[in-house]
């Protein structure tokens, strides 16, 4: 009976987060280990088109906890490296001949700027 419980409440928490992502328009899917998920994958395009995803990573967390995945979106937020985005895109020729250093500087800016909102709007959702 406790795991029904606690099955059910991680499938609520999940939805919850799921309804979270559909009403700020970004993509995702979840994120499965040996037949059981562990997390929400989130895509999102920077202004510039650079296709982001992330995990929203529920491995280390207690998923049974309604505020893991906002948590989590802050983790993201707050570990987003700016110029280690740069500096990954910038390898790629293509990118290189599509973006100044500038418009990278700003993009990513711009794209953590977005990141920062979405970790705040979490924090008070509730569905």
């Amino acid at each position: 009976m406790y795991h029904t419980i606690n099955t059910v409440k991680k499938e609520v928490i999940l939805h919850q987060c799921e309804a979270f992502l559909d009403e700020n328009n970004i993509c995702h899917s979840r994120y499965e280990e040996n037949g059981e998920c562990v997390g929400i994958e989130m895509e999102q395009w920077t202004d510039g088109g650079v296709d982001m995803i992330h995990l929203i990573d529920g491995r280390n967390r207690d998923m049974n906890d309604p505020d893991w995945w906002k948590d989590e979106l802050e983790s993201i937020y707050e570990t987003f490296d700016v110029d280690e985005e740069i500096d990954i895109n910038r390898q790629d020729e293509k990118y290189r001949s599509a973006f100044t250093y500038r418009q990278s500087v700003e993009d990513f800016e711009d794209y953590d700027k977005w990141l920062e909102g979405i970790a705040e709007q979490a924090k008070s959702y509730n569905n």
